[in-house]
């Protein structure tokens, strides 16, 4: 009877020791820095990012060394390691669906290569295009897929790849193209129905995707025309570069006779496009268009199966003999990513700890009270998700941070939701493409041969549409108020 009593006795005393593990745990995971200690925390760590990148350390090392400071720090404030480690493995969880992309887009490239896709849009490029269009061209082309496909890394793997190859074939020089590209493929990226940064802005915003929608057009329009007409005037400024008629002839002769070029080598891009429109997701769409790739690279080129099928791990290796039209075409794979990928789950890894201590949220609540009208609330919106960008290099954690923090804030100041989550893509879609650290921007130097980051000051669309955001705010224009309730139902029709 007392050993039942006892058994009983300490079952309940379990139970009481168990709940309060899991009320401390909680109360532990409420608790913050405060505003101080996490300002000078987040000034370290950028700091190490500037100081690391002016001297060339690669930024794999950096975003290793700042997670470890973060994990030092933490500790000495008192946050138990398991803490950092879930906030570690939460960042690193959030990279599956960035790794999985980057994956297909490899392939991607690689079968559009290999079949012929990408060789016969430069090969008939070069001879309809010229120094003054090529630009422009690139960037309304980019930018046109973009919105089918609503992914900036398979626009600029695949048509931006041939557009920047004719524009170099031309005389341009890469930065200036590369820019050009990645332009079209951000504003295609920020507007498409099909994009996940589109859904995630209007999701964590509370607010209808096409609301959404109609309230960036406001701003990205005006910004892309005014890109492309600045992508015409420095196209003008090398048409009066004499053309080398010969690497032109070289590059189509060489392409001419390594690919047999058909109207069918089409059906890849279609198939695209035709997917996305109709909303299908972007796994099974970029992975059926790298297996019609594989197909049509058995039956047109004459290659093996078993070839076509390699190239989507290893990538498409050029052996020409033409120096321009082999570093053109050796590209894609699986393998390619690696480097990209590993730096993604690095990134995410440091994202991961700066949300779960609450260093970032430390801030921005010590901010919000001093926000005491709606243009400094928008401009704050815009600042705030900028700076989160650069440290947290991930818009998943800033652009739910962000909706997080200040969906209340718009609706005291009776500021529609809309003006939110266009406020969050103008800070966060543009940024991450250059940033030397982000994923994106690594993705897009190494996709095309590019040794350093000048490139970035080519993409006119990116800090464009944040210079037009805030000079449209500082001015007053196009803050709405808030409409019916009916329009915060994410993604209604």
């Amino acid at each position: 009877m007392l050993k039942r009593r006892f058994v009983t006795v300490s079952a309940a005393g379990n139970k009481i020791q168990k709940g309060m593990r899991v009320l401390y745990s909680k109360l532990k995971k409420e608790d913050s820095p405060g505003f101080t200690c996490s300002l000078l925390i987040v000034a370290l760590i950028a700091g190490i990012l500037i100081i690391g990148l002016s001297f060339d350390v690669p930024v794999g090392i950096l975003l290793l060394i700042n997670t470890a400071v973060l994990t030092v720090s933490s500790l000495m404030l008192g946050v138990s390691y398991d803490r950092i480690e879930q906030g570690i493995l939460k960042g690193v969880k959030r990279a599956i669906n960035c790794v999985l992309i980057l994956v297909l887009v490899g392939t991607l490239i690689a079968t559009w290569i290999q079949c012929g896709t990408v060789p016969m849009l430069v090969y008939y490029g070069l001879g309809i295009l010229d120094v003054k269009t090529i630009l422009p061209v690139t960037c309304l082309l980019c930018a046109m897929l973009s919105v089918c496909i609503g992914t900036s890394w398979g626009t600029t793997g695949t048509i931006g790849i041939a557009c920047v190859s004719v524009g170099v074939s031309m005389g341009i020089p890469v930065e200036i193209c590369a820019g050009a590209a990645v332009s079209g493929a951000i504003f295609g990226d920020k507007i498409s129905p099909v994009s996940d940064t589109t859904i995630l802005a209007s999701s964590t915003s509370e607010i209808n995707l096409y609301s959404h929608i109609r309230a960036m057009l406001k701003n990205v329009i005006p910004t892309l025309a005014l890109s492309t007409a600045a992508y015409y005037f420095v196209g003008v400024r090398y048409a009066g570069n004499a053309m080398d008629m010969s690497l032109v002839q070289e590059v189509r002769t060489t392409l001419g006779g390594q690919f047999h070029f058909s109207p069918l080598l089409l059906l890849p891009l279609l198939l695209i496009v035709c997917m996305s429109i109709t909303k299908k997701p972007a796994f099974p769409t970029i992975f059926l268009s790298a297996l019609l790739g594989s197909l049509l690279s058995v039956l047109i080129q004459k290659n093996n199966l078993a070839d076509a099928l390699t190239v989507m791990n290893t990538g498409f290796i050029s052996d020409t003999g033409s120096t321009i039209v082999d570093t053109m075409l050796t590209k894609g794979g699986i393998s390619s990513m690696m480097s990209t990928i590993i730096v993604a789950v690095l990134a995410l890894a440091m994202g991961g700890v700066l949300d779960e201590v609450g260093y970032m949220r430390a801030i921005v609540q010590r901010l919000i009270p001093h926000l005491k009208s709606d243009r400094s609330t928008v401009l704050a919106t815009v600042g705030i998700g900028i700076g989160l960008t650069l440290l947290c290099s991930n818009y998943f954690v800033v652009m739910v941070l962000l909706g997080s923090l200040f969906r209340q804030v718009y609706d005291d100041r009776d500021i529609h939701r809309s003006i939110l989550s266009r406020s969050m893509e103008d800070a966060i879609t543009p940024t991450i493409a250059i940033i030397p650290w982000n994923t994106s921007c690594i993705y897009y130097t190494e996709l095309f041969g590019l040794t350093s980051q000048t490139w970035a000051f080519y993409a006119f669309f990116c800090w464009g549409n944040v210079l037009f955001s805030v000079g449209a705010t500082i001015l007053g224009f196009f803050i709405r108020k808030a409409a019916s309730e009916e329009e915060k139902l994410p993604n209604a029709l």
